[in-house]
């Protein structure tokens, strides 16, 4: 044995009673995902960033998205209905032009 090398000691593990937040409902179907890579994001009403991580509580529950924030590099979880992916030319996803608001009042009054 090399005369740098530390001999490994066995250490016997001690039972421990689980947390009672380990054992909760949430904890035993939440799945937690790293995105690798980060996927640009568009938030509504925040704007854009790259979401890092999706987290999934389950069926009854919308998905998180982790996005860190282009604006000020602040890191929010997001509900699956505020995103929206970026547009990108190259795949064919290009930003929509809403109509301009007074098109839809004169196809109401009209």
């Amino acid at each position: 044995m090399p005369s740098f090398a530390l001999p490994l000691r066995r250490v016997a593990r001690q039972p421990v009673a689980p947390e009672p937040w380990r054992t909760s409902y949430v904890s035993r179907v939440m799945a937690f995902t790293q995105l690798d890579p980060p996927i640009p994001l568009h938030v509504v009403d925040r704007g854009s960033g790259f979401a890092v991580a999706v987290i999934d509580y389950g069926q009854e529950f919308d998905l998180l998205w982790v996005v860190g924030m282009d604006d000020g590099g602040e890191i929010w979880c997001i509900p699956n209905h505020q995103v929206r992916l970026q547009s990108n030319y190259s795949m064919g996803r290009q930003k929509k032009s809403r109509p301009p608001a007074s098109s839809k009042i004169a196809a109401v009054a009209g």
